[in-house]
C-alpha cells in the first residue's frame, strides 16, 4: 500500500527528456504531475541545483537552436533574395528569423517557474551536508564518481544525493526519477531511496494501478483482446504514417566503426514508401478520470524509406566554379525496425448502466517521433534501385 502523498524527486535529465513541456495539455506529463500533486497523491522535490541546471540547459538549447536557424537562414538567402521575406507568401518562412533567443528562453523559463509554483515543489538546499564524505567518495571513485572521465562533473549529483539521504527514511521513502546510471548506482543500497524509475509515467502507473485497480485491469485486458487489437493496430499505423510523413524523418546513411566513418552514403533526400506495425506493448496507465483513460504503449514499427544520394563517381565536378556541372543521383530502398512510443486516449463508456459494465472507445493517438533516428542500427534490409 502506498502512503499518500508519495514523495518524488526529479533530476535535471527528466526535464530535458520531456523537452520542457510545461503546457496544460492532457498528454503533458508535467501537467498530469500537477494534477496528482493537487489531488494529494504526490509531493514533489527538486534541488536548487536542479532548478539552476534546468534554466541553464534551456538557455543552452535555445542558443543551439538559433545557431541552426542562422545556418538555414544563410542557405535560404543564398538561393532567394531577402526582398522576398516581405512578401505574403514567404513571410511565414522568414518569421522565425525575427525572433530573439532571449525572448524564447525567458518564455520557457517563466513556464518552468509557473510549473514549480503550481506543483508546490519543495526545493532542497545544500545545508547540513558533510562534504568530507563526498570528498572520500570522489577519491575512491564511488558512485556517482565511478566514471573517471566525468568525475569532476558529478559533484552537483553528489550534493543532491547527500541531501536526499538526510531527509529520507524507510517510513517516508523518496522515489528518485532519473536517467543517470551513476545516480541510480549511488542510491541503490540506501534505505528510503527508490531509484528504479527513469520517467514520470512509471510513477503515474504505480499510483493508478493501486488507486484504480478495476479500471486499470480492464483497460489492460481490453488492449490484449484480439477483437480490439486489430482496430488499434490499424489506427496506430495510420497515425504513425501521418506523423512521419508530416515531419522530416532523419536517416543517417553512414556506417561507423570505433575509429569513425567507414562507409555508406550521405543522403540528400528521403521519402517514406510504407509503414507497417508488428505489434504494440503496454507500458503504463498515465491518467484515469471519470470519463477517459490515457495509456502509453510501445509500438514495434517497420518503416520502408527511399533515400537519394549523389553518385560522386559518375558526376562531373567543376573545380573553378566549385560545383557539379553534371550530377548523377541514385536511390536506395531501406527497411528499418524501430520502437515508437504512443499515447492512446480512451473514452469510458457505460455500455450497461444497470450493471455498470464499462466499455472503452479509442478517441485519439499521440505519436512521439521527436527523437526518431533511422541509421545502421535500425536497418534490417536494403536494396539499390533505379538511378534518377
Amino acid at each position: 500500500m502506498l502512503n499518500y502523498p508519495i514523495s518524488i524527486f526529479l533530476d535535471t535529465n527528466i526535464f530535458i527528456s520531456q523537452k520542457y513541456d510545461f503546457s496544460d495539455t492532457k498528454n503533458s506529463d508535467f501537467s498530469n504531475l500537477v494534477k496528482m500533486v493537487n489531488n494529494g497523491k504526490i509531493k514533489l522535490y527538486i534541488s536548487q541545483i536542479v532548478e539552476h541546471e534546468v534554466k541553464k540547459h534551456i538557455k543552452e538549447d535555445i542558443l543551439e537552436i538559433f545557431k541552426e536557424v542562422k545556418k538555414s537562414r544563410n542557405i535560404v538567402f543564398k538561393k532567394i533574395s531577402e526582398n522576398y521575406s516581405q512578401t505574403p507568401v514567404l513571410s511565414n518562412l522568414f518569421s522565425f528569423y525575427n525572433l530573439k533567443k532571449d525572448d524564447i528562453s525567458e518564455e520557457i523559463i517563466s513556464k518552468f517557474d509557473k510549473f514549480l509554483k503550481d506543483s508546490k515543489v519543495c526545493k532542497l538546499d545544500c545545508k547540513n551536508i558533510d562534504p568530507q564524505q563526498i570528498i572520500e567518495d570522489y577519491m575512491n571513485s564511488n558512485p556517482p564518481f565511478e566514471n573517471k572521465e566525468k568525475k569532476k562533473c558529478e559533484f552537483p549529483d553528489a550534493f543532491m544525493i547527500a541531501k536526499l539521504k538526510k531527509i529520507c527514511s524507510n517510513e517516508s521513502p523518496i522515489y528518485v526519477i532519473t536517467k543517470d546510471k551513476g545516480f541510480k548506482e549511488a542510491i541503490k543500497s540506501v534505505t528510503g531511496l527508490e531509484g528504479k524509475f527513469d520517467n514520470l509515467k512509471d510513477i503515474f502507473d504505480l499510483i493508478n494501478r493501486e488507486n484504480e485497480i478495476h479500471i486499470y485491469n480492464e483497460i489492460k485486458e481490453f488492449l490484449s483482446n484480439s477483437t480490439y487489437t486489430t482496430e488499434i493496430l490499424e489506427r496506430l499505423k495510420e497515425e504513425i504514417k501521418d506523423k512521419l510523413e508530416s515531419n522530416s524523418i532523419e536517416v543517417d546513411g553512414m556506417r561507423y566503426d570505433r575509429k569513425g566513418i567507414c562507409g555508406g552514403f550521405e543522403y540528400e533526400d528521403t521519402e517514406i514508401e510504407n509503414v507497417d506495425i508488428n505489434n504494440f506493448e503496454f507500458k503504463s496507465v498515465d491518467m484515469i478520470t471519470d470519463d477517459e483513460v490515457i495509456v502509453s504503449v510501445r509500438v514495434n514499427t517497420l518503416i520502408l524509406v527511399i533515400c537519394s544520394f549523389l553518385d560522386e563517381e559518375n558526376s562531373i565536378w567543376d573545380p573553378e566554379e566549385k560545383e557539379y556541372m553534371f550530377s548523377t543521383w541514385k536511390n536506395i530502398k531501406e527497411k528499418h525496425e524501430v520502437d515508437i512510443n504512443c499515447e492512446l486516449t480512451f473514452s469510458i463508456v457505460n455500455s450497461n448502466e444497470k450493471n455498470q459494465e464499462r466499455d472503452y472507445e479509442l478517441e485519439s493517438i499521440d505519436v512521439d517521433s521527436g527523437n526518431l533516428m533511422l541509421n545502421e542500427d535500425t536497418k534490417i534490409d536494403e536494396e539499390k534501385i533505379l538511378e534518377e
